[in-house]
């Protein structure tokens, strides 16, 4: 009888378990990306390393490692990537794609004047208008390498003073239709919609549920569909009827919040409404503040000890003439940073790589502190952090098996930055989209050097152009 050496079964095994998983019809992973320099973005796992990322064919990364990948491990499509970063996927935790088509306009106003010069042209739009003005600007998201994003819809009420539709409550139809634009654009979303104005309770309690039975619609036929949340108006009405109200959705639908406050400098009244948040339950680890730049240190003290977090939009900050949020104190209060690009319309391009310099050198540019703030910290908040505060971190952020494949290769050599001395420094403070090879949603190819992959981008560009044209003619006094 033929004896064989222990360790000859262990080799076998490691040889038969890919046919066996064969013979057995699972399907084959669905990308191998080989000789990478890995970018986890895992907690504790600050050191990048040249190793190998295995996305199944579920979508969800498989296994990742260091080295040379086992001969054993297979896939549909395989990338050598030797030389070239792999990242996460960018993720915008601050976002309005709606207004992907009113770029450049109010150059030189500041939000209050800003908002009056392009929101009666979405008000005169129609539902089926902001369903190609979303799938127009997730789509040039993804071009930019970001993956997933908080989307506040355009949901009327929320601007009326500036040409807003009127405040109404019925089926979320508007809401409908910005959230097939994202999810068809294949970028990972949470769709925030805002309370109607005026509306009672009950009122309002229908119509978050006609909205709920969406999003679950959505939920159960499409992964990229993250989840639903309040876009949070607490901070612009002169009573805490609102945020009483924004207390309901959360204790009863379960929905967080992200809420506009202290964005502008002409607006400092509302830190008189910060109570209303803590009154209303919604000051808590459910709450995210946007912008959050004209604080108060009790403020800050406050929103740290509660466990609420906070968006950075420093772009859009910048452009609006807003104002530098404190990010040093908001993180030693402890409080989780995410970064936003906000819109094609505040920022003009939604591109992270200037969004992360912006913010690294004003904060630095304030302090007249180099080391108050490195370039680790800022690809931190627009990756890992910006999914923690729209609290999706379990499924997207970092490279990490049974999180989504959502990843960027992005390659230093395209437009050649030079040797790589520090790849932190050298993804933040060199990189843009020149270098960005391919981008990634749940392992399938959705770039290649900024090219959308199997979209007819250009029929998309057109019907949003005619039908911006369409909306301003109809603006105009007749």
């Amino acid at each position: 009888m033929l004896r064989l050496p222990k360790h000859a079964f262990r080799i076998l095994f490691f040889l038969l378990t890919p046919l066996i998983g064969i013979a057995a019809g699972e399907s084959p992973a669905r990308l191998l990306i080989r000789d990478g320099l890995i970018v986890t973005m895992k907690p504790g796992e600050t050191a990048p390393f040249t190793g190998y990322v295995l996305v199944g064919a579920d979508g969800k990364i498989q296994s990742i490692g260091r080295g040379k990948a086992p001969a054993s491990l297979t896939a549909t499509v395989v990338v050598e990537a030797a030389g070239k970063f792999v990242c996460p996927g960018f993720i915008s935790a601050h976002s309005h794609v709606f207004a992907t088509g009113m770029r450049g306009l109010g150059a030189s106003l500041t939000i209050r004047s800003w908002l009056g010069a392009w929101i009666p042209y979405i008000a005169s739009s129609s539902d089926e208008d902001l369903y190609y003005y979303t799938l127009h600007g997730c789509l040039d998201f993804l071009q930019y390498g970001i993956t997933s994003a908080y989307n506040f819809d355009y949901s009327g009420t929320t601007f009326t003073g500036y040409g807003g539709k009127p405040a109404e409550l019925r089926p979320g139809d508007w809401d409908e239709q910005q959230i097939k634009g994202a999810v068809e654009s294949g970028i990972r979303v949470v769709h925030s919609f805002a309370l109607r104005r005026g509306g009672t309770e009950a009122e309002n309690r229908a119509y978050v549920a006609s909205v709920v039975k969406i999003g679950q619609r959505y939920a159960a036929t499409h992964d990229n569909f993250l989840k639903l949340s309040i876009m949070g108006s607490t901070a612009y009405v002169s009573t805490p009827e609102v945020a009483r109200q924004e207390g309901m959705a959360l204790r009863e639908f379960g929905l967080d919040n992200q809420s506009h406050f202290l964005e502008p400098p002409d607006n400092l009244e509302q830190r008189d409404r910060f109570p209303w948040f803590a009154e209303a339950g919604l000051l808590g680890t459910n709450l995210t503040f946007g912008h959050f730049i004209h604080t108060t240190p009790e403020i800050i003290r406050a929103t740290g000890k509660a466990g609420a977090m906070m968006c950075w939009n420093p772009m859009s900050n910048g452009r609006l003439a807003s104002g530098i949020a404190d990010i040093p104190s908001i993180l030693k209060a402890g409080i989780h940073v995410g970064m936003g690009v906000d819109d094609q319309c505040a920022s003009d391009i939604p591109d992270p790589f200037e969004n992360m310099r912006t913010g690294l050198y004003m904060i630095r540019a304030r302090a007249e502190d180099a080391t108050i703030l490195s370039p680790y910290d800022v690809l931190r908040f627009h990756t890992l952090g910006s999914a923690q505060v729209m609290r999706v971190a379990d499924r997207v952020g970092s490279l990490e098996p049974g999180k989504f494949g959502d990843l960027l290769i992005i390659d230093p050599r395209r437009r050649d930055v030079g040797p790589v001395h520090d790849p932190y420094a050298t993804l933040v403070l060199a990189c843009s989209q020149m270098n960005l090879e391919q981008v990634y949603v749940g392992g399938e190819l959705k770039t290649q050097r900024g090219e959308l992959v199997g979209v007819d981008f250009r029929r998309i560009s057109d019907e949003v152009h005619r039908r911006v044209a369409a909306a301003i003619a109809r603006s105009q006094p007749k």
